[in-house]
C-alpha cells in the first residue's frame, strides 16, 4: 500500500523472509495478506448496496454513496490500556458539495457480528469538503466531531496514521501521524464506552487501510537493509566453512 509497511511483527531475521499465511490478527497486526476477504475476523456493513469493500495486500474501500461503509472486527476488541492503529489514505470521494464532506474513520463502536446500525463510540476522522478543506476531528457518543488540526494541503492520496487508545474506562486519545510516526495532532475526550470496544474502518468515498495494529509500534527494516544483513550472514557461513 506505501513505501514501506510502519506496522508489522518484529521477529528473527529469517522469519523477516516470509510473509503472513492468513489476513487476520497475527501477534497484534492484521496486514491484510493476500485477497480473500476474512469474514471470520471482520464483517462488512454497507449503507448501500452499490459500496464495495474488498482486499488486495490492503483493504479498499469502494463506496459511491453518501452514506458510510464499515468493515468491523468480530473479536478483536480494544479495553482499557489498550491501543489502535491503522495506516490510511482517502484517494477520493464522490460528493463534491460544499455542505458534504468525504471522510475516512477510525472508529470504536460497540457492535460486533450483527446490527450494521451498532453503536458508535469514538471516531477518528479526516475529512475533506470544497467549502472547509481538510480536517482531523474527534467524535464522541452523543456529540459532534470537534476539530483538533486543519490541514494546510489537501489530504487526498496522503498516507496516515490514525491511533485511538483508551486510556481509562471512559478516557480516548485520539493521536494523527504522518508516515514517518511522527506526531501531527491529538486531544482526549471522555464519553460513554462499553467493556470491550470493537474496531471498525469506515469511508464514503474511495479508501484505503493497512496494517491494523493492536498494542504493537515496530517497524521492519528497509530492503535495502534486509539485504546488507543477508549478505553479512552468508559472508560469515562462508568464512566459517572456510576455516572448518
Amino acid at each position: 500500500m506505501f513505501c514501506r509497511p510502519l506496522f508489522a511483527i518484529c521477529l528473527s531475521f529469517p522469519l523477516l523472509l516470509t510473509s503472513s499465511l492468513f489476513a487476520d490478527f497475527t501477534d497484534g497486526v492484521e496486514d491484510f495478506d493476500g485477497t480473500t476477504l476474512d469474514t471470520t475476523t471482520w464483517e462488512s456493513r454497507f449503507s448501500r448496496d452499490t459500496a464495495s469493500i474488498t482486499q488486495d495486500d490492503e483493504l479498499m474501500i469502494n463506496n459511491p454513496s453518501l452514506a458510510f461503509t464499515d468493515y468491523v472486527t468480530r473479536t478483536e476488541s480494544i479495553r482499557v490500556g489498550d491501543f489502535v492503529r491503522v495506516e490510511a489514505t482517502l484517494d477520493s470521494y464522490n460528493n463534491a458539495s460544499p455542505s458534504f464532506a468525504g471522510v475516512i474513520s477510525l472508529i470504536f463502536t460497540d457492535d460486533a457480528g450483527g446490527d450494521i446500525n451498532g453503536g458508535e463510540y469514538a471516531s477518528l476522522n479526516l475529512s475533506v469538503s470544497d467549502a472547509s478543506g481538510a480536517r482531523a476531528t474527534a467524535s464522541r457518543t452523543g456529540g459532534t466531531g470537534l476539530i483538533f488540526h486543519n490541514f494546510a494541503d489537501s489530504i487526498l492520496g496522503q498516507d496516515y496514521i490514525l491511533e485511538l487508545e483508551r486510556l481509562t474506562a471512559s478516557g480516548v486519545r485520539y493521536s494523527l501521524y504522518d508516515f514517518g510516526n511522527n506526531l501531527i495532532a491529538d486531544r482526549i475526550n471522555t464519553m460513554d464506552l462499553p467493556e470491550e470496544a470493537f474496531i471498525a474502518l469506515s469511508s464514503n468515498g474511495n479508501a484505503r487501510f493497512d496494517n491494523v495494529a493492536i498494542n504493537t509500534i515496530v517497524t521492519v527494516p528497509e530492503p535495502t537493509s534486509s539485504a546488507i544483513l543477508l549478505g553479512v550472514f552468508m559472508l560469515g557461513v562462508v568464512r566459517h566453512r572456510r576455516r572448518s
